[in-house]
């Protein structure tokens, strides 16, 4: 996004992506339309909302070391729930990703990648047992949805 952004508007891009995420945040009836959607339903998820079970993910932009604006996501052993978007965070989250705003300034794959490094081993070290747990169930739900897909891709293509 940061990439595209700067092709876009130049160096703006860093002033313009927190009037986006701004907007994100106060978007009105998200959770209402979402839970609506059953977007579980359309998109493929029933591997990993069984091993995820219920929880309420949370992901934050994180600017001047606060939460600027979050998504949280509800998920049960069956359905995504619903989706919602608020300025600042919620403190009943079971899984919380901190997703610093400089990611979107970075200019370079290499920082990329430690930014996102970061993002996924640090809390690990640094949060209570059950939300480690909660965490690492996200991890190995992504993991294997990611490579039954590739290995579907790889055996399809033969």
């Amino acid at each position: 996004m940061a990439h595209g952004g700067l092709g876009l508007r130049k160096f703006q891009f860093n002033r313009d992506g927190i009037f986006f995420f701004q907007g994100f945040g106060e978007a009105p009836n998200v959770r209402a339309r979402t839970k609506e959607m059953q977007i579980h339903k359309f998109i493929e998820m029933k591997r990993m909302l069984h091993l995820l079970g219920s929880q309420k993910i949370q992901i934050s932009i994180i600017l001047n070391r606060k939460a600027y604006m979050s998504a949280i996501i509800k998920t049960n052993r069956h359905a995504l729930e619903w989706i919602d978007t608020r300025m600042g965070k919620t403190d009943d989250a079971t899984i919380e990703f901190k997703i610093p705003y400089e990611i979107f300034r970075v200019n370079s794959l290499s920082a990329t990648l430690r930014i996102i490094i970061s993002i996924v081993i640090k809390p690990l070290v640094s949060i209570k047992f059950k939300h480690i747990f909660n965490r690492l169930r996200i991890y190995l739900a992504l993991f294997i949805e990611i490579s039954l897909r590739i290995i579907s891709r790889v055996f399809s293509s033969h």
